[in-house]
């Protein structure tokens, strides 16, 4: 999934970008948490995504201040990952959707679901045994694949 925003990503606007796996920035654009400061709390899974994209330390100082960050504080610690001219903005989000959209579906999916399961296992016996049986069912599928084409 890519994301991206030209102008202001403020509250929900940004929390609903946390999910995605790129997230483009315009170099103009702004990121803001302002939850608290307006009354509200944190949500739809903030206070999961936001500690894993940034740090648990920079997740509450952002959300606790409602601090607003530009487009390069947000690419520094990893809340975005481009920034582009503003006017590129969405003719980069459709290239990069483009590219995504070009690998081999099985493979995309399966290392999508890798990172997700991957990025925060302490266990090395755990991700390694994920990535052994991800790639077995890769193999499998180019096996099945070869023996419908000789059909």
């Amino acid at each position: 999934m890519v994301g991206a925003v030209h102008g202001a990503a403020i509250g929900l606007g940004v929390t609903q970008l946390l999910p995605m796996d790129i997230r483009i920035g315009g170099e103009g654009s702004t990121w803001s948490f302002p939850f608290l400061s307006l009354g509200y709390m944190p949500e739809l899974g903030c206070t999961a995504l936001l500690p894993r994209l940034v740090g648990y330390g920079r997740a509450l100082d952002i959300c606790l201040t409602s601090q607003q960050l530009s487009a390069a504080e947000a690419k520094e610690i990893g809340l975005i990952t481009r920034i582009v001219p503003d006017d590129k903005v969405i003719e980069e989000a459709v290239a990069v959707a483009e590219k995504l959209a070009s690998v081999p579906r099985l493979q995309m999916r399966l290392t999508r679901n890798l990172f997700r399961a991957n990025a925060l296992e302490p266990d090395t016996n755990a991700y390694l045994q994920r990535e052994t049986d991800a790639f077995i069912e890769m193999l499998r599928a180019a096996k099945r694949a070869r023996e419908a084409a000789k059909e």
